[in-house]
């Protein structure tokens, strides 16, 4: 009887997470049954071994003529319907293999790889119960197949059941002391997004046991004890990590950055400078160093390093959009603008190019010019929070706030706990006069940050505005204060709200205060005015009218005021 043939394995990729991607569309088929075996003929043997040779030539097509011809005289085999299937398989016959690799199982349930490629098969086609059962069932019969737990491991973390994952890698290392390290590695940073690092330090604990020469679980290791708030052994395990395998970046990275929690410059600056001393094409060291220099701002060392960078790597996008962020940093905006569009030369299908470009544009008040660069941007990752953030905050201060409300709500959704932007939305919500919206977003915010004074402040005077819970509003305010006493914008919406109470001294104290923080806004001044009104002494209402007309030119209302009030 034909069993098995070891052949030349040229099938479907066996490593776990690549067999359940893609597959092409099949059709269901009935099962063919098949009889009971007998004694294979030896024309069947002949005809397969003509078959094999074909297959280890590459020659998968006369291969499969040659296992079906076999079939023909030995129609039990099921070593001869597995080898046909997995011919079927090189053919891209994918219908085909899968009615073989079935009768396979039928002729013997214990044959494993037909089972193992009928379940990649059901997972390229997304059968995903399919697949689970297959993979279970296969470890029903041997519950010692290590690499049949990784493959359900895979299959569990597709179908998002993490903790399903967990236990087949656990499994796995039950079976295995030395496992390969990927599954010590994935196991790990499970149980780090799930927040285990004890269990997570001991995984890693056991690669460096079986594997001590790998950097990667003294790195993982690194991870769990800084998670954990020891840095000081975190240091020691990147340090061991590092000196293993002296090109982990991630390693460097993480090091350094304990270091300059540290304000440890000098030890960081090492670090990198020992990187691109050993290999001056290492352009993210490169550009870290620079980082540490302007962290510490340490000016000239970062622009001179920049310098550096630019020489060696003069059409690597990356050096450009570095430096022009560092410039953005220092109010260098027209010299980062060049940077930025050097980086939309280089890169264009990038979006940051076009991002950063955009709040260059913002910085030197070019609002008009800023809005083309960041909508392509958005062009590029339409979902990018900070993009529409800055999109619809300038339409926002372009007054209009019917074209700020979508980007607005973008950001929201990017990142739904976002404050700024749930406040931008809610004034441009409220600009629009949907004050339901407006009030239902500053409800929000607080919900999310009950001490944002902020948002207390806005909200409060919105109220104000509107003739509203004015005391509500006064409570808002109270608060904002008591949590910021000494802001000018805060102590002026304090004063409102008791103007528009009709307690006008208390009023005139809290808008004087204001006034003497914020010489330079319009809007206090007018407040004021108005409340020298209301308290008889017009003269002193003009004046201020007058000096924030000087500050507001196009202001029709404070203007009216004045010609109502001409002695």
């Amino acid at each position: 009887m034909i069993r098995r043939f070891q052949l030349l394995k040229r099938m479907l990729p066996a490593a776990a997470a690549l067999w359940l991607l893609g597959g092409c569309a099949v059709v269901r088929h009935a099962e063919i049954p098949v009889p009971e075996r007998r004694e294979p003929d030896p024309r069947a043997m002949r005809v397969f071994s003509e078959g094999v040779v074909h297959e280890m030539n590459g020659d998968f097509t006369e291969a499969a003529l040659r296992y079906h011809e076999a079939l023909l005289y030995d129609p039990y085999s099921a070593g001869i319907m597995l080898a046909l299937g997995k011919a079927y398989l090189q053919l891209d016959r994918e219908e085909s293999a899968m009615v073989l690799l079935r009768r396979c199982q039928t002729a013997d349930p214990n044959e494993v790889e037909a089972s193992e490629l009928l379940a990649r098969i059901y997972a390229g086609q997304g059968w995903w119960t399919l697949v689970e059962k297959t993979l279970t069932g296969i470890l029903a019969k041997d519950s010692t197949r290590a690499e049949t737990y990784q493959q359900l491991a895979a299959f569990y973390l597709r179908q998002d059941n993490p903790e399903k994952a967990v236990e087949m890698y656990a499994k796995i290392l039950a079976l295995k002391d030395d496992a390969e390290p990927p599954v010590f590695l994935t196991l790990g940073e499970l149980y780090m997004k799930a927040g285990q690092f004890d269990e997570a330090a001991e995984v890693y604990g056991r690669l460096t046991a079986a594997h001590p020469e790998e950097g990667s679980g003294w790195f993982g290791l690194g991870l769990a004890s800084e998670a954990a708030g020891d840095t000081m052994q975190a240091q020691a395990y990147y340090e061991k990590a590092l000196s293993l395998s002296p090109d982990f970046s991630e390693a460097r990275d993480r090091l350094a950055d304990i270091h300059m929690s540290r304000q440890e410059w000098e030890r960081a600056e090492a670090l990198y400078r020992e990187a691109v001393a050993s290999d001056s094409t290492d352009l993210p060291s490169w550009l870290k160093l620079a980082d540490v220099y302007g962290i510490q701002e340490d000016s000239l060392a970062a622009v001179s390093t920049h310098q550096r960078i630019e020489k060696l790597f003069p059409d690597e996008w990356r050096a450009h959009l570095n430096r022009g962020r560092f410039l953005l940093e220092h109010r260098e905006y027209a010299l980062s603008l060049s940077e930025f569009r050097r980086v939309i030369e280089l890169a264009p299908k990038l979006s940051l190019g076009w991002f950063f470009s955009g709040v260059a544009h913002i910085q030197l008040d070019s609002l008009e010019k800023s809005i083309g660069f960041l909508e392509k941007a958005l062009e590029i990752t339409p979902d990018d929070p900070m993009a529409n953030f800055y999109l619809g905050s300038v339409f926002s201060q372009l007054e209009n706030h019917a074209r700020a409300v979508a980007p607005l709500q973008k950001a929201i959704q990017g990142r739904p706990k976002w404050i700024s932007a749930i406040s931008a939305l809610a004034s441009s919500y409220e600009s629009l006069k949907q004050y339901p919206l407006s009030d239902s977003l500053y409800h929000l915010a607080l919900s999310i940050d009950p001490e944002n004074a902020m948002i207390l402040n806005n909200w409060g005077y919105s109220l104000t505005l509107r003739g509203q819970r004015l005391d509500e509003a006064l409570a808002m305010a109270e608060k904002a204060i008591s949590l910021d006493p000494e802001n000018g914008a805060y102590l002026d919406t304090m004063g409102w709200i008791y103007y528009h109470l009709g307690d006008y001294e208390k009023a005139l104290g809290f808008i004087q205060k204001a006034y003497d923080k914020r010489k330079d806004s319009p809007e206090v001044i007018d407040h004021l005015g108005d409340v020298y009104q209301k308290i008889g002494q017009t003269d002193l209402a003009r004046e201020m009218w007058g000096k924030a007309l000087e500050l507001d030119k196009d202001n029709e209302t404070i203007r009216l005021k004045l010609d109502r009030t001409i002695p």
